[in-house]
């Protein structure tokens, strides 16, 4: 989907848990990308949720990021490229800990098309978020955002 000039992936994931007797989650994950021409998708994903404590889960997306591709990082400049972040549209019963963390080789550049330092990954980077589990039932819906460009298109 295009946003002020460049795209917007999007893993969607829903979850409803149950302290000491169940996790389950229903995965949607998708990337929605318009303008390619017929392209295949740049970025593949994947989505796992991990149980880290009785009260405490890791959400981790593995993104793959085809050969020319890059994609942004967490906290960037206000006015830049879509930075990664986890979008919450519900929360109940649970609360993150902590910011989106990644794991991967970010690289920093000055880049004139923003006229600013960006960071990004290429090949392949890891976005992380805690979860503490506040009540014995929890729900919590939302989505990871994030910049793809190459050295053409965003």
């Amino acid at each position: 989907m295009a946003l002020n000039g460049y795209l917007r992936g999007q893993i969607d994931f829903y979850s409803i848990i149950m302290l000491n007797t169940m996790i389950s989650l229903l995965l949607s994950a998708f990337l929605q990308f318009t303008g390619f021409g017929g392209m295949s998708q740049p970025v593949r994903n994947t989505f796992k949720m991990e149980k880290v404590s009785s009260d405490t889960l890791r959400l981790v997306f593995d993104l793959t990021i085809g050969n020319g591709w890059h994609v942004y990082s967490t906290e960037l400049e206000k006015g830049g490229p879509t930075e990664a972040v986890l979008a919450l549209d519900e929360i109940e019963g649970a609360e993150l800990v902590g910011k989106l963390s990644f794991k991967g080789d970010e690289i920093e550049v000055d880049d004139p098309l923003f006229g600013m330092k960006v960071r990004y990954f290429e090949h392949k980077v890891q976005f992380i978020q805690l979860v503490a589990l506040t009540s014995e039932s929890g729900h919590f819906e939302g989505h990871l955002e994030y910049g793809a460009c190459n050295d053409q298109t965003c």
